[in-house]
């Protein structure tokens, strides 16, 4: 059987949906695969398949009291009948699940907790379930999977009857009520809708627990929720917050806070900028901003909006949410001043940053303690590479020559070591090793103004210092065979012969 399926939200984070393949009755995948979802995995789930421009029909060959029909509303949501051709045995149908770590299922108020919060919105939104991945931003935006709503179910005499839905451990379960499917005609159809859309759903709140819900409205106040980052977060970000009518002649910026004893702290947002919220149709708008310093891994913190007076978007709910008061100056408040209460809120919000790869490479290209061992690799290739290593060496007994003029042995012996630990912290060893023996031959020349006995009692002490400086850097780093030969001009009574293995 050829696997059939369709792709929604193209134009938000596309959503793979794939009917009565890789061995489950449909799945779901977003963002090239990083988050996926499988409903009744483990099966073949063979029949036959009539499909359309817009519909999918499975029939399948085990069981002959259903069908399964894959319907696409629009864009942005599909709907899955479970149909039932006669009186089922039960009235819970069970879908297994699998799904990788990291996908979180946050349960929205049912109809009972709605009517307690003043909650206003769709029948299918009660006991919903909307379905978050784990990473958020960037990539993942608001991080939104999925949104599972609750099965209506209805028979050939238009009876309808809202059913509940449950995700328990791994397992998807729908209820629909004994009596009504007792006395229902049949065939009988169960139809959860899946939004795959990345904004919330909902667009009304009570804010103030009144029994009267206005419009998601951040009323001359700011709003942000609480992230973990999951990797490096510096430089240049952009926000986007989702405006679902026109708002024209409102403003808004995105901004960020450190984290500080459970609550938003300090503003490391900077240079953020004001967007206007006029659009003809649902769009997402974006801020510019930078940040005042990096974000670390694992680092908790908080990211809004902060509104000229304010605006309306759509959340879900499974968040942690926090107000602010605004001052209305031009730039978001320095230190957070939240609202005592949190809400139970995901904002349809997100930013994205520069990748956290890039980011570290444009680190290593400031001045720091941090750069110098790929500035000591970067001079091997291209500093002296561009020099000449010939060049590079003869500059440095330049330099030499002018230190030794009028100094003693000890002075010179000092330059001497400074110079190896310098050329060994930037060139190869090997390479080392030859250009030690060359400057050792060279620096003899310039003693011979010094006393003859001077330069004997020097030279001995220099060998015996270069054996000792030797002698550590044997064992650690020599990786082939080289032969050093140091050989005294001036006396002609030493010559040091030394393999290094």
């Amino acid at each position: 059987m050829m696997t059939r399926g369709f792709v929604q939200s193209v134009r938000d984070s596309p959503c793979a949906v794939r009917v009565a393949g890789g061995k489950s009755l449909f799945s779901l995948s977003k963002w090239g695969g990083h988050a996926r979802l499988d409903f009744a995995p483990g099966e073949t789930h063979s029949g036959t398949v009539r499909a359309s421009r817009e519909e999918i029909r499975l029939n399948p060959y085990d069981r002959k009291r259903e069908e399964h029909v894959f319907r696409r509303l629009d864009a942005d949501r599909f709907e899955y009948d479970l149909v039932l051709l006669s009186e089922p045995e039960t009235n819970q149908f069970i879908l297994p699940l699998d799904f990788p770590e990291g996908l979180e299922f946050y349960r929205q108020p049912d109809e009972r907790e709605a009517e307690r919060i003043g909650l206003k919105c769709d029948p299918s939104l009660y006991g919903s379930y909307a379905v978050y991945w784990k990473e958020r931003n960037g990539l993942f935006k608001t991080g939104k999977f999925c949104h599972i709503h609750r099965p209506l179910a209805y028979d050939t005499r238009g009876r309808k009857w809202w059913g509940e839905i449950w995700i328990r451990g791994s397992e998807l379960i729908l209820e629909i009520s004994e009596a009504w499917l007792a006395d229902a005609q049949y065939p009988v159809v169960i139809d959860p809708i899946i939004g795959t859309q990345t904004p919330g759903a909902y667009d009304t709140i009570d804010w103030f627990n009144s029994g009267t819900p206005d419009g998601f409205f951040w009323d001359n106040w700011m709003g942000v929720n609480g992230f973990t980052a999951s990797g490096l977060i510096g430089g240049a970000c952009t926000g986007y917050i989702y405006i679902a009518y026109n708002q024209s002649g409102q403003k808004t910026k995105a901004a960020i806070y450190s984290h500080s004893g459970g609550v938003p702290a300090t503003r490391l947002s900077r240079n953020e900028s004001w967007v206007d919220l006029g659009n003809p149709t649902p769009a997402w708008k974006a801020s510019t901003f930078t940040l005042s310093r990096n974000i670390e891994p694992a680092e908790h913190f908080w990211f809004g909006f902060y509104p000229e007076y304010g605006f309306e978007t759509h959340y879900d709910f499974g968040g942690d949410f926090r107000r602010g008061t605004i001052y209305y100056t031009d730039d978001p408040p320095t230190t957070f001043d939240p609202d005592p209460v949190s809400f139970n809120v995901l904002s349809s919000m997100y930013f994205v940053a520069p990748d956290p790869k890039s980011l570290a490479r444009s680190m290593n290209d400031t001045i720091g303690l941090a750069e110098i061992p790929r500035r000591n690799s970067s001079l091997h290739r291209k500093g002296l590479g561009g020099l000449g290593i010939t060049e590079s060496a003869s500059r440095i007994l330049r330099a030499t020559r002018k230190k030794t003029d009028g100094c003693g042995i000890s002075e010179t012996f000092g330059i001497v070591m400074g110079i190896a630990r310098m050329i060994d912290s930037v060139l190869q060893l090997s390479d080392t090793m030859h250009r030690l023996g060359f400057w050792m031959r060279r620096l003899s020349d310039g003693l011979s103004g010094l006393s003859i006995s001077a330069r004997s009692v020097g030279i001995i002490r220099m060998v015996t210092s270069l054996e000792f400086f030797f002698g550590r850097v044997t064992g650690r780093f020599i990786l082939r065979k080289d032969e050093l030969i140091i050989v005294s001009r001036i006396t002609r009574e030493i010559e040091v012969r030394s393999d290094f293995v």
